[in-house]
């Protein structure tokens, strides 16, 4: 289950750069290998994290008229907006039994990020299962490197794909290429986005609730709302070099902070943390490109 976590946070941290209209030729499909580390809470508002480094393969295909990237497939239904399916994943939470004095002495304050994998604060409660986000996206993009999404993703256990609720994730999203090159051609990119998260009631149930039964010293029952989950903020870099056709590398860097203090759930025991803030990094190697191309 980790490994899975790791490939999708992984892959969904590459994406193609559209930084000119013109239309030009690209490999349908390629072929490479990355590297990529960066970190993420346990659930929102966490102070524990998970930091996460690992190789994984790099597979991008193009179609005519199908774009693929960053957690969407999406068609265009104009030159303006365009329609689609959205993914996510969140990781799991395991039930533990250890006892506070099992943890580092830091574990509760706010202001320390702490990399384990058991929980302090939900010790002794039920485990948070690994999640699959799916559901639906429309793109408006009004100019040129400007763009505002609304996804719509239903939250699934992934072990038994049990109904855990659903999510609206607005963005606004703006792009630059300081360079001036095109898709395909030495490359970089400096893109910007602001993210609202909100949550049903089911969802910020998993993470914030704390029923009477789970209640102990330092962590009174709580009844949680639906409402805003997180406002995100990120800035995210990128290079491409092509060496040849067939071969071409790409890094990037992109740092973020995630803002908790407007949650609609500050006041739950579980809400630990006002902000968390993290930087990831990959690189990727395409050692192979197909002879049959598209439009873009």
């Amino acid at each position: 289950m980790r490994f899975l976590y790791i490939l999708l946070i992984s892959l969904s941290l590459i994406q193609n750069s559209h930084a000119d209209t013109d239309t030009i030729l690209l490999p349908k499909w390629q072929l490479g290998i990355g590297i990529f580390s960066g970190s993420v809470p346990h659930y929102p508002a966490s102070n524990h994290i998970y930091q996460l480094t690992s190789p994984a393969p790099v597979f991008v295909y193009r179609f005519k008229d199908v774009t693929i990237n960053r957690r969407t497939i999406s068609i265009p239904i104009n030159d303006q907006l365009s329609f689609g399916i959205a993914f996510g994943f969140s990781p799991p939470v395991g039930k533990n039994n250890r006892s506070a004095e099992d943890f580092p002495n830091n574990s509760n304050n706010p202001n320390k990020k702490i990399i384990t994998e058991d929980n302090f604060h939900r010790r002794g409660m039920d485990a948070l299962p690994a999640i699959f986000k799916t559901g639906t996206q429309i793109s408006y993009q009004p100019f040129k490197n400007f763009e505002l999404k609304l996804p719509l993703l239903f939250n699934l256990g992934v072990n038994d794909f049990d109904y855990q609720g659903y999510e609206m994730h607005p963005e606004i999203s703006l792009s630059l290429n300081p360079l001036g090159a095109r898709v395909g051609e030495n490359d970089f990119n400096i893109i910007g986005s602001v993210t609202m998260r909100y949550g049903d009631k089911t969802i910020n149930k998993a993470y914030y609730q704390v029923n009477k039964s789970d209640a102990i010293d330092g962590r009174p029952a709580y009844n949680a709302q639906a409402g805003e989950i997180s406002r995100s903020y990120r800035i995210r870099l990128s290079y491409q070099h092509k060496f040849n056709y067939n071969n071409s590398i790409l890094f990037f860097l992109s740092i973020r902070r995630l803002n908790y203090s407007h949650s609609a759930n500050t006041a739950s025991p579980l809400h630990i943390t006002n902000s968390h803030d993290t930087i990831a990094t990959g690189l990727a190697y395409y050692f192979y490109s197909s002879k049959k191309t598209v439009s873009r």
